[in-house]
């Protein structure tokens, strides 16, 4: 919530801020889903449960756990959505198309395929990480997928798959309640260690990142999304005669919650206009990053810096199934997520490498002005 209000989301309703619970509810013949965060008023859960019941006089008491705090948002979105699963891409084979780029990695529980390209740029700056066997967390094997979009150069990129996979490890030893803290605690150590190993060369440069983890529990899935900037993560999931799409929200310059941080931190937003987007101190166009040291004041904490390290962290139920998708902002410039979505669900009919390359396709096709990277990812055997 940046105001106070709910997010216009049609559906579910979002309420409070990151990590959040699903709460799904049925109510004649109907279903919903809350996404209930750690931060909520009870007077706005109230009225959420009042529309979608049709109960007018609900009332909830108020207690420590349902507190509203200004200028919070969420850190996912979702919505039905309708797919079209039927028209194929018109992509020609990619043994024709050498800019692509491809890898793919699968195990008893991931299946994930990876597609990057320069687009019109001179080099690519994006990196990825692409393993369907990394580890384990909860004592059930995990996999692990992420796209990494350098900006002012790759040196922070292409640092990065090495240093989280390292990193992200110790997540093996944790309770699943304390998932998100550490992945946050994680992704400030990540950077203070590029930090001391770069030092000036990654003044000016930096990286965002979409990041997914996915392990088993019982009959399902429990995947963790973190993201870092303006690349996005997409959880597609098929319920009988409905179709409902998750994205994380980008991290940008102009959001009310960014801005107040930026502001605070000594910094201003340049305002957006029809042909360039809101940029931090004039000249960085994501307000959280990997690197951009220049944008870091050591002397305010990393989360309240003006470009912060620290990524939102959200943990959510799935099955098999279920279609997550990772891409940077060269495919989400010029492709919506719902685009994205279906043509990576579209595509897996002839595998999830075919599928990443589709939508890196179609982003081409559409004249992106980037690097452009994207990762799909389908949970089950």
């Amino acid at each position: 919530m940046a105001d106070g209000t709910l997010q216009p989301a049609v559906f579910p309703e979002i309420v409070g801020d990151a990590p959040f619970r699903e709460v799904p509810l049925r109510h004649e013949e109907e279903d919903y889903v809350l996404w209930l965060g750690k931060e909520a008023s009870s007077g706005l859960l109230s009225g959420v449960l009042k529309r979608i019941l049709r109960l007018p006089d609900l009332m909830l008491e108020e207690s420590d756990a349902l507190r509203l705090e200004g200028g919070l948002a969420p850190a996912v979105r979702s919505s039905r959505c309708r797919f079209d699963h039927e028209t194929a891409c018109s992509r020609p084979p990619l043994e024709e198309l050498l800019q692509l780029t491809t890898a793919g990695a699968s195990s008893q529980h991931a299946h994930g395929g990876l597609c990057t390209a320069y687009g019109p740029r001179v080099s690519n700056q994006d990196s990825y990480i692409c393993c369907a066997e990394w580890g384990s967390i909860a004592k059930s094997p995990a996999s692990l997928f992420a796209v990494c979009d350098g900006h002012g150069g790759g040196v922070v990129s292409e640092n990065l798959p090495a240093m989280l996979s390292r990193e992200l490890a110790a997540l093996g030893e944790l309770e699943e309640g304390r998932l998100v803290e550490a992945v946050e605690a994680i992704f400030v150590e990540v950077d203070e260690q590029l930090h001391k190993s770069l030092d000036a060369a990654a003044e000016r440069c930096g990286s965002t990142c979409a990041l997914c983890l996915s392990w088993p529990v019982g009959g399902a899935y429990r995947i963790l999304l973190a993201n870092l900037g303006d690349s996005r993560a997409l959880l597609y999931r098929a319920r009988g005669d409905w179709e409902h799409l998750t994205e994380t929200c980008d991290h940008k310059p102009d959001v009310v919650k960014e801005k107040k941080r930026i502001r605070a931190a000594g910094g201003y937003v340049l305002p957006s206009d029809e042909d360039n987007p809101a940029r931090l101190d004039a000249v960085l166009a994501t307000s959280r990053a990997f690197g951009n040291f220049r944008f870091k004041d050591v002397s305010h904490s990393p989360g309240t810096r003006k470009v912060s390290p620290v990524p939102d962290v959200t943990v959510l139920d799935a099955r098999a199934g279920d279609v997550i998708v990772l891409a940077t902002d060269g495919v989400l410039d010029v492709l919506s997520s719902s685009q994205v979505a279906n043509f990576a669900v579209r595509g897996l009919a002839a595998g999830a490498v075919e599928a990443a390359a589709d939508v890196v396709w179609e982003a081409l096709q559409a004249q992106t002005q980037d690097n452009v990277t994207c990762a799909v990812i389908r949970l089950g055997s």
